[in-house]
């Protein structure tokens, strides 16, 4: 039995929303999609159990929710923060407006047990027809 996997009561097996779910000896996380706001908004918010998770995040430039072509080429830039107990241990651009920095980024870590984990964003500019979002996979160890 894997003490990091938490029940499934309560939580949400799509995965999208600010928690961790867990299958078998694997934890996942969605934040789904998030607009564009000048100001911090949380993404991901979760504690991780009793085992640690070896895993990577993957951030996403904001992309505009508008599917015609005419719109598909802007974009926005993105400052996504990583905090661990409420300390940053890492901060992430990403960047879909010039396309001069990474439009999406894929960050290696690894999740301490009985962690209080969670992925801030805030944009370059407001704009309500952008928007972009974070996903955890990972792999959960006694």
């Amino acid at each position: 039995m894997i003490s990091g996997a938490g029940n499934f009561i309560g939580s949400n097996p799509a995965g999208i929303g600010t928690s961790i779910n867990y299958i078998g000896n694997h934890a996942y996380a969605t934040s789904g999609s998030f607009e564009d706001t000048q100001a911090q908004v949380p993404m991901l918010k979760f504690n991780t159990g009793n085992s640690y998770i070896l895993g990577k995040f993957v951030f996403f430039g904001s992309t505009h929710t508008d599917q015609s072509a005419g719109s598909i080429g802007a974009g926005n830039t993105n400052n996504f923060q990583i905090l661990m107990d409420g300390q940053t241990v890492a901060v992430v651009k990403t960047e879909t407006q010039q396309e001069d920095m990474p439009t999406e980024v894929v960050i290696p870590m690894l999740l301490p047990p009985n962690t209080n984990v969670e992925i801030k964003v805030v944009a370059a500019s407001a704009a309500t027809d952008f928007s972009t979002q974070v996903t955890f996979v990972g792999r959960v160890y006694n």
